[in-house]
């Protein structure tokens, strides 16, 4: 079941990061001795206003971020069927498969205007004018395309399309920046400031304004809350957004802004000899097959609940309660981690999330059947909550595992590659998967009741059932034989500095405003 903030992907967990995914876990390879006995570093009063300035970015550049994974799909349910919520899913690809382009983001700039604001400013004005354009005209596309107008959702595609390639240079950006504003001893701090950042994006754009708006949304003849309108949401993201781009213009410089430009083609060799490596294409087909079993469970039975008759308010609570397992699926596996292998944690919990995909399924029928029940929201609760706790859990065991195997010279470069296929994964199987329940439910109609046995009962069935041998024959002996391979043959054979040639280089802290 989807929530704000640490989708997993269920969205993308909030406690990462995709172009350096996973700062903070980084050192988890590292001795546990050497961890103990270094010194905690200090943060300067420089950094600590850096670390507000970032926060502040992450939060501005989350917002329309977290709204199109999060609540699109609900008010897109609300009107649409689950054909054409999986069309819309289609312009959300740019942030996945941003590791693509994010070498000519960090090595191409304008040396006058500063190697990150090249990038942030222009792209923090194209997302602003596509959410103002949205803020005047997605309500009345939504309607067009619910009347048959498939017009209307191409152009919906298509502004969600720039805003989302906008987020994804502006998140480059901002994690090649934050090396830049932190020492090299706090650098570990980037990490945590995304995750402030997002968590609060995400309370934002799902939790309260599902909340707010439903506390004023109409009823319509049948009894059912109209949808949200998105305007001044929408409109107030956009002001953002451009204000923040004027003020970053004039009011922030960079230390670095004369740097030369990066080597492009240096990057894309490291890359293309990361690809090259026979175990990480195991450990990315590992990434694909792994998601099948639950992709129905995180992405669809959410919205299920909205066909179920629950109002905008019970899904923000839903998510709201949903909100402290996903931040107690951290904890727990990183207390695991102490004395089992990220991989085993993982296997582990795989189980058991499957089987909390079925159960989930099962409170849907429950909700069906008895949907005038007082306990209804009590069956749905503990599943949803239990599936967010595995799900972001076993999300922090593969993203371990890329920190345990990375090369160390490469590492930012590394974990992208890696990390690029989980994000991959999600887009591709929620797309294929909305889309057979569209073929199997049709053009369902939202205003009559639904049959017990749909197309999400059928496709969730199928997947997990689907999910038994996959683990069985291929996830567990796979992963069993990652965990043999020692951590010299993760290496890649490159002539050349290494980083300095890669990502970004670490540089004097910047003092200059």
């Amino acid at each position: 079941m989807a929530i704000p903030g640490a989708m997993s992907e269920l969205r993308r967990p909030v406690h990462t990061t995709d172009h350096e995914d996973i700062d903070g876990l980084s050192d988890l390879s590292e001795p546990l001795d050497e961890q103990r006995t270094a010194p905690a570093p200090v943060l300067s009063f420089l950094e600590k206003r850096n670390l507000l300035f970032l926060c502040t970015l992450y939060f501005i550049h989350a917002i329309p971020l977290q709204f199109s994974w999060l609540t699109m799909p609900i008010i897109l349910r609300q009107q649409l069927n689950y054909s054409d919520v999986g069309t819309f899913l289609i312009s959300q690809y740019p942030y996945s498969w941003k590791a693509a382009w994010s070498p000519l983001v960090d090595g191409l700039h304008h040396p006058r205007i500063g190697r990150r604001k090249t990038w942030i400013v222009p792209s923090l004005v194209l997302g602003g004018a596509a959410l103002f354009w949205l803020a005047l005209a997605q309500d009345s596309l939504v309607t067009e395309v619910a009347s048959g107008r498939s017009l209307a959702m191409v152009w919906l595609v298509l502004a969600w399309f720039l805003v989302m390639l906008a987020c994804a240079n502006i998140r480059i950006a901002l994690d090649s920046w934050s090396i830049n504003l932190l020492s090299p001893a706090n650098v570990h701090w980037a990490s945590s400031t995304a995750t402030i950042g997002e968590t609060a994006a995400s309370l934002v754009s799902c939790i309260i304004f599902l909340g707010v708006t439903s506390l004023t949304s109409q009823k319509d003849q049948n009894g059912k809350e109209e949808p949200a309108s998105t305007r001044l949401f929408l409109g107030a993201s956009a002001t953002a957004f451009v204000a923040t781009a004027v003020l970053l213009l004039v009011g922030k410089t960079e230390g670095d802004k004369a740097q030369h430009s990066q080597p492009i083609r240096k990057v894309y060799t490291i890359i293309w000899e990361i690809l090259k490596l026979r175990h990480a294409w195991i450990l990315m087909l590992v990434h694909m097959a792994s998601m099948i079993g639950f992709i129905t469970n995180d992405t669809i039975t959410t919205l299920q609940l909205v066909k179920k008759n629950f109002s905008d308010l019970d899904l923000a609570v839903l998510a709201a309660v949903g909100l402290p397992f996903a931040i107690g699926g951290s904890f727990v596996v990183a207390k695991a981690f102490k004395t089992r292998h990220p991989l085993e944690v993982w296997r582990s919990m795989f189980p058991w999330r499957l089987v909390l995909a079925f159960v989930s399924q099962l409170t849907i029928l429950f909700v069906s059947q008895y949907p005038n029940s007082p306990f209804r929201w009590f069956v749905v609760v503990l599943p949803y909550c239990l599936s967010v706790l595995f799900s972001v859990a076993m999300w922090v065991a593969f993203v371990a595992f890329h920190a345990q195997v990375s090369d160390p010279q490469f590492g930012g470069i590394y974990m992208s590659v890696l990390a690029t296929t989980l994000n991959i994964r999600y887009d591709t199987l929620q797309f294929l998967c909305t889309e057979a329940i569209g073929m199997i439910d049709g053009n369902d109609d939202l205003t009559k009741p639904s049959p017990l046995i749909d197309g999400y009962q059928i496709v969730n069935l199928t997947t997990v059932i689907l999910a038994i041998p996959i683990y069985w024959f291929f996830l567990k002996p796979a992963t069993l034989h990652l965990e043999t391979i020692d951590a010299s043959a993760w290496r890649i054979k490159y002539q050349g500095s290494a980083d300095a040639m890669a990502y970004e280089m670490v540089v004097p802290l910047e003092d200059d405003e």
